[in-house]
């Protein structure tokens, strides 16, 4: 609780069932958000090319987007098409490569490395040999041969040092597990750990800044000549040259090196085949389903990109290789919710390129008019950010807030909210992001902090000592749990008082100042763990993966999720403790708000600072120096946001300049503030709702 605290180429520049709820909107088949958005802009044709291409692929190198595709209309060399999408000019231009499929294409900075692959002409033999392209002045150089040999239909990605190709067809047609890694800069290979897996072909992967994350893709079933589509993977660590096992997927992937992706967000991998996906996290190597999207049937051989908010899955076959679609859906991994996108103006089509160029997703080529390939292409633009939103009245004193993409949750108290609150009432109000209107309002007991993931939202009633899970479509209460502290505090007194909540590592958690964190399993809305946690007064709470942070005097506590254990991180400086106040996390690093103190009182020379804890670290980073009173209330888009308690201000914090880089002004001082991404929401003390970007 805040408490009123407040190889073709386009290169493109570039249990207890109660509760009672009201609708102010009424019944409506979606909410504002969830109809189609965005525009689309059709691309020109390509000047000089007389049909498409086969066999695409879609890097970003530097400032460029770069589209390979494998196989020409001529069945020759690797041409290619450059586009300039400020200029609306394009021209081709041919390479030296000779035609191939399941060939891999990654972007090494402002490079582009095209490798493997087969066939050559007539239909036979395989080339090993690549050759890394740069894009800024139109020239090809060679590389020298890999250890593995022949390999096509094999998993590649690019870790910021080196490519690193494993599995495969080899040179036998037989399926590998072995690997290897390329570095540009010395044009050299080297071998890497043997995997803890069988040899696959046409899986998918991911580089998350310190793991190959490699998943899914084709075996061999035992005692059988065709193929077992797999759900299993593993994850390589370059630095360790060591592989781990990860857990097995909901969902299977799809025959073909192009009928799975597989995307980083910063956080998670999502994978999607065509028909369904899921989202893993590799930190507490865990995965859930997504949701069905919101589309007719399937959809194989399309395309999906990462917009840094959003997946956009795009066009795919609709009726086994005759139809192409023409429109989308797009996921957000943080709502876990689909919305659709538009048709574009362009025909149908599957097996296309589909790459993010920063600004809008680019489609191009594609199967198929008549027995050609599609020579065009279109942008699609999920459009520019609604504008700031005029007052929602909300009523009823602000006690807490949270914010999503599409929604704003505010918690308000409305009756007997002075004194003593044990006979308070409130409401939780969510108001869609994007018109600004109240969706529901769900009517609750003590209103003291809420938390919303974990399928649903999470109100925390402090003397009742229960936690109310609220249903985020509807606002019914679907289920009420009750706390309880194993031990007596004192003879029989064993009300547990929650006073903080969040929601991470596929569960509820739960802070009381009395010493424990109560996780509680959401699949059954019961409490599936009690840690007793050594110390005595907790604060804010964070999770990032495998862990629970708390904070608390004098510094962060980490708690493991999984056995409870627990670690306190202290931060002192010539004679001085930190006290922390809030937290937040972004960048892979805990942000922690608080003072400098001398001794064990506060006084007017403490000096207030914002501290980095990186996520895998026990110490401190970076200390920054902060305007007296501010307190972390976000984070998201490489900003932490904080506000000052004694003046109306936010101000944004730049994780990567490690300054503040901008101060906004608040309604009142005892506003409270949320922050989804770029957008920072305020709840004011007269009962209103505002956006201030």
């Amino acid at each position: 609780m805040r408490g009123g605290y407040a190889a073709t180429l386009l290169v493109l520049s570039a249990v207890a069932w109660v509760g009672c709820t009201s609708s102010e909107a009424g019944p409506e088949p979606a909410a504002d958000s969830d109809r189609p958005g965005g525009t689309w802009q059709r691309l020109p044709p390509s000047s000089g090319a007389r049909e498409g291409y086969q066999e695409l692929e879609a890097v970003r190198a530097g400032r460029r987007m770069v589209i390979v595709g494998g196989v020409g209309y001529d069945q020759n060399r690797l041409g290619g098409v450059v586009f300039d999408l400020e200029g609306r000019r394009s021209r081709r231009i041919v390479s030296p490569l000779r035609w191939r499929f399941g060939y891999s294409a990654v972007a090494a900075r402002d490079e582009v490395v095209v490798w493997g692959g087969c066939c050559g002409p007539g239909g036979s033999g395989r080339r090993d040999q690549g050759m890394r392209y740069q894009p800024g002045n139109d020239r090809w150089l060679p590389m020298t041969r890999s250890p593995l040999g022949r390999r096509r239909e094999h998993a590649a990605v690019w870790t910021g040092e080196e490519m690193i190709v494993w599995g495969g067809f080899g040179n036998s047609l037989e399926r590998r597990a072995d690997g290897a890694a390329y570095r540009p800069e010395t044009d050299s290979w080297r071998p890497i750990a043997p995997a803890p897996m069988g040899g696959r072909s046409d899986a998918a992967a991911v580089w998350t800044g310190r793991e190959m994350i490699v998943w899914g893709g084709a075996k061999r079933r035992p005692r059988r000549d065709f193929q077992l589509l797999t759900a299993g993977g593993a994850a390589y660590d370059p630095a360790r040259d060591r592989w781990r096992r990860i857990a097995r997927a909901p969902v299977r992937s799809r025959e073909g090196t192009r009928g799975t992706a597989a995307l980083w967000t910063g956080s998670a991998m999502l994978v999607w085949n065509g028909t369904a996906g899921a989202v893993y996290d590799p930190r507490a190597d865990r995965w859930r389903r997504m949701p069905d999207p919101p589309l007719e049937g399937a959809r194989y051989d399309s395309t999906a990109v990462w917009t840094g908010r959003e997946m956009i899955v795009s066009g795919g076959d609709e009726t086994g290789g005759v139809n192409g679609a023409a429109d989308g859906a797009a996921y957000e991994p943080g709502e876990d919710h689909w919305r659709r996108v538009p048709t574009a103006p362009i025909e149908g089509r599957y097996q296309h390129a589909g790459a993010w160029t920063g600004k809008a997703m680019l489609v191009w080529g594609g199967c198929c008019k008549g027995s050609r390939q599609l020579g065009d292409g279109a942008l699609y633009s999920p459009g520019e950010d609604p504008p700031a939103s005029s007052d929602t009245h909300i009523g009823g004193l602000p006690v807490d807030i949270a914010a999503t993409h599409r929604s704003v949750w505010v918690l308000t108290c409305t009756h007997r909210c002075a004194g003593d609150a044990r006979q308070a009432g409130g409401e939780l109000v969510r108001v869609d992001a994007a018109s600004g209107r109240v969706r529901w309002r769900s009517r609750v007991s003590n209103p003291h902090a809420l938390a919303v993931g974990a399928g649903g939202v999470w109100v925390i009633d402090f003397w009742n000592g229960t936690v109310q899970r609220i249903d985020s479509a509807t606002g019914r209460v679907e289920a009420t749990i009750r706390l309880r502290l194993p031990r007596p505090v004192v003879r029989s007194d064993h009300a547990f008082l929650p006073d903080h909540v969040t929601t991470g590592d596929g569960s509820v958690w739960v802070t009381t100042a009395r010493g424990y964190v109560a996780r509680i399993d959401p699949s059954h809305n019961r409490v599936s763990a009690m840690f007793r946690a050594a110390f005595d007064s907790a604060g804010a709470t964070l999770v990032t993966g495998s862990a629970l942070w708390v904070v608390e005097s004098p510094g962060v506590r980490r708690v493991d999720t999984r056995t409870g254990r627990a670690e306190l991180v202290t931060v002192e400086r010539r004679g001085r403790s930190f006290t922390p106040d809030s937290v937040g996390f972004e960048s892979g690093s805990l942000w922690v708000s608080g003072v400098w103190v001398r001794g064990n009182a506060f006084s007017e020379d403490d000096e207030p600072a914002l501290i980095e804890i990186p996520e895998a670290g026990r110490e401190a980073r970076k200390v920054v120096a902060l305007p007296r009173d501010a307190d972390v209330v976000g984070a998201g888009a490489g900003s932490i946001w904080l506000t000052a308690f004694d003046r109306p201000l936010v101000y944004r914090f730049d994780a990567g300049a490690r300054r503040i880089a901008d101060t906004l002004r608040l309604p009142d001082r005892r506003s409270l503030v949320a922050v989804a991404g770029r957008h920072v929401w305020v709840a004011t003390r007269d009962g209103r709702l505002r956006r201030l970007r």
